[in-house]
């Protein structure tokens, strides 16, 4: 502030004479003091030699954000305008002589007007721009703070603009180009205004046409003030005014919004986007960094911002600015201006809204409110506070929109069940405009079903290999296909699920069983075993392929033809899994075995009931499994010939391998030539 005089200053504001002017927000618009010098001594001339004024040049203040709400000049009425404050100064007869007192308190003592080109072209009848701090303590002073201008603009849809003053009571001059007329209510016994609160309003919305509505905040001084009679509605000390056709006040009809309770964002839109940064050195932690955006054509501000369903997981901050943060439990988090000159205007945007949390990013929704009263005065009232009543409330009078937001990985990770969640970000994304193109969700599309067709076929590589194109398309898409939310939700969902996909063993094959047989042995399933099998395997015996049953990712069967092992030889096996091929194991078809197969016939247990049980191994002393089908050369007398004896022997001594009920009477195992035979007599179970 600058002043025409010498001003000293204690507690509080002292003059030494009457000759000053006080400049307001515009002066610094005012080089060489110029209007100041102009106006005051219009003010001299007009009002009297004991004014003093306060002023603002109007041009310097339009479209600038440093106010309460806006300052604009829809209808160019201000044009080249001069707002001023007038105040007549008299000689204290409560402080030490010879100094001097604004009667800023008294009734009938201000003046308000506009000033343009020399001369003071409208100004009001004097009226009592009072101060709850005069009545409290009964001191005629004025603080060192001048009135405020809360707004300008056309808050009652009638096509002058209004000039909104904010003391501790609210007065509103309607302006129509030439002359000023004052449409709040007054008190007719002290001209001081009937839109009493304790500094603190919003121009909002209860309704759908375009008027706008004044919500204030009023400390209870009843008892202190009993210049103010309580006002008897059930939401105080919220208090709501309203215009009845001719003027702003307190009227029957008009809603009231309470405590927790927020105008409804009818005439709000806007949008909220979020950028994630992961940041390796704290904790492996996401960062999501938000702005909040309100369009141009909305006619509310943005006065408080919520995301929904977060994570408990979190750390909530806010980067600068007034705005304070608070959490809903594990209903979401939301944020909120606090001194009233820090609302998102229409066309504006605000960042520096934090969150960090170890979580993945998440489709939620978000909640703008329009201008509202800021709900944490509620537990200074002494009143009850729910938390879910705000929630629903919030749910229910905002503007909503969707963004993302940390919200959990899975407790136990099914891989095929998170690739639908990709596809779901995905699809979810293109119909937000996050993705901004079809070809490109087409792309994303396509690579995921792949990864996960992929994954159904237990192809661990090749899964890993798709999701690794994901990550490359996500960087280079980033720039003019995705926007941030759609990058941060396919690039570190991606990262994740590759950090849980287990990496898929090199192709091998260990062994096959059997290894060999004798000429002509009839079909036979072959097992093989190996390493990094999936369901797109296919076992090769002698460069054909053959139908494979995928067991495991390490065990595949192959049904082997007899034409396959009609003829001795020795007969290449591999496998192949779409791309590559596994090394190379021989099966041996001979006329002769290298090695004798042996029966072994263990012991023989007596059954206590005329029945035996003869325990039967062998012994293979070739150094690969070898088949012998059930046949002449495998075979049980008296029949059957099938006893349920092996058909495939493995290399070396194998006991009590399986066993044979009879009668007692000779019972003999035929095996490649060699028999052991079991009978009543035979050797003893222990």
């Amino acid at each position: 502030m600058k002043f025409k005089s010498i001003i000293l200053s204690i507690t509080l504001l002292i003059f030494y004479n009457s000759n000053f002017a006080q400049y307001g927000w515009g002066s610094r618009y005012d080089p060489g003091d110029v209007i100041g010098e102009q106006l005051y001594a219009q003010v001299k001339s007009v009002l009297g030699e004991q004014y003093t004024v306060w002023y603002y040049v109007l041009d310097s203040m339009f479209n600038k954000n440093y106010t309460y709400d806006e300052i604009i000049d829809p209808y160019n009425q201000l044009q080249g305008k001069v707002f001023f404050i007038s105040h007549p100064v008299y000689e204290s007869d409560h402080l030490y002589p010879p100094y001097y007192e604004s009667s800023y308190s008294r009734p009938d003592s201000s003046i308000v007007g506009i000033f343009s080109n020399g001369s003071i072209i409208w100004h009001s009848e004097p009226i009592s721009l009072v101060k709850l701090d005069t009545i409290k303590y009964g001191l005629y002073h004025d603080y060192s703070i001048p009135d405020e201008i809360f707004a300008i603009k056309d808050i009652n849809r009638d096509g002058k603009v209004d000039i909104l003053l904010m003391t501790d009571a609210l007065w509103i001059i309607s302006w129509d180009g030439t002359a000023g007329t004052i449409i709040n209510d007054i008190d007719p016994t002290d001209k001081t205004s009937k839109l009493l609160s304790s500094d603190t309003y919003r121009l909002i919305f209860t309704n759908e046409d375009d008027i706008y509505e004044i919500l204030s905040y009023w400390f209870d001084y009843d008892s202190t003030y009993s210049k103010f009679p309580p006002l008897n509605i059930p939401t105080r000390p919220y208090v709501t005014y309203g215009w009845n056709g001719e003027k702003y006040g307190l009227w029957d009809d008009v809603v009231q919004i309470g405590l927790n309770e927020f105008p409804i964002a009818n005439k709000l839109t806007g949008k909220v986007s979020c950028k994630v940064e992961f940041m390796p050195n704290e904790d492996s932690s996401y960062l999501f960094k938000y702005t909040i955006k309100n369009d141009e054509t909305s006619s509310q501000n943005i006065h408080q911002f919520t995301l929904e369903n977060m994570t408990e997981d979190k750390r909530v901050y806010i980067e600068d600015g007034i705005w304070t943060n608070g959490v809903f439990d594990s209903s979401g988090i939301n944020w909120g201006e606090v001194m009233g000159s820090d609302v998102v205007l229409a066309g504006e945007e605000k960042s520096g809204f934090l969150v960090k949390s170890k979580k993945l990013p998440n489709i939620k929704k978000f909640y703008l409110q329009a201008d509202g009263l800021r709900i944490a005065y509620s537990r200074d009232l002494g009143k009850p506070y729910d938390p879910l009543s705000v929630i629903n409330n919030i749910r229910t009078n905002s503007y909503s929109g969707f963004t993302i937001v940390p919200s959990g990985q899975p407790y136990s990770l099914i891989l095929n069940n998170f690739l639908d969640t990709l596809l779901y970000f995905n699809q979810s994304s293109l119909q937000l405009g996050w993705i901004k193109n079809q070809p490109t969700a087409n792309k994303y599309d396509s690579l995921f079903n792949l990864a996960k067709t992929q994954l159904q076929q237990n192809n661990n590589n090749a899964a890993r290999t798709t999701l690794q194109t994901v990550l490359q398309e996500v960087n280079i898409d980033s720039t003019n296909n995705l926007t941030s939310e759609a990058y941060a939700l396919i690039k570190y969902n991606t990262e994740y699920l590759l950090s849980k996909l287990s990496e898929q063993s090199v192709l091998d094959i260990s062994s096959i069983n059997p290894a060999m047989s004798l000429v002509n042995p009839g079909a036979f399933t072959m097992a093989v075993k190996g390493t990094g099998f999936t369901t797109n395997s296919t076992v090769y015996f002698n460069g054909s392929a053959r139908a494979t049953t995928f067991i495991s990712d390490s065990v595949l069967n192959a049904q082997i033809l007899s034409t396959d092992v009609s003829a001795a030889g020795n007969y290449p096996v591999w496998v192949n899994d779409g791309t590559t091929n596994s090394d190379t194991l021989v099966y041996k078809v001979v006329s002769t075995l290298p090695q004798p197969v042996r029966p072994v016939l263990e012991c023989v247990r007596n059954n206590g009931d005329g029945t035996y049980t003869a325990f039967f191994g062998y012994k293979n002393d070739n150094s690969v499994s070898v088949y012998i089908p059930v046949g002449n050369k495998n075979k049980f007398t008296p029949t059957p010939q099938d006893r349920g004896q092996p058909r495939v022997f493995e290399s070396g001594r194998h006991y009590k391998v399986f066993t044979v009920n009879f009668n007692g009477s000779n019972l003999v195992w035929t095996l490649n030539g060699r028999t052991s035979t079991a009978s009543s007599n035979s050797a003893p179970c222990n």
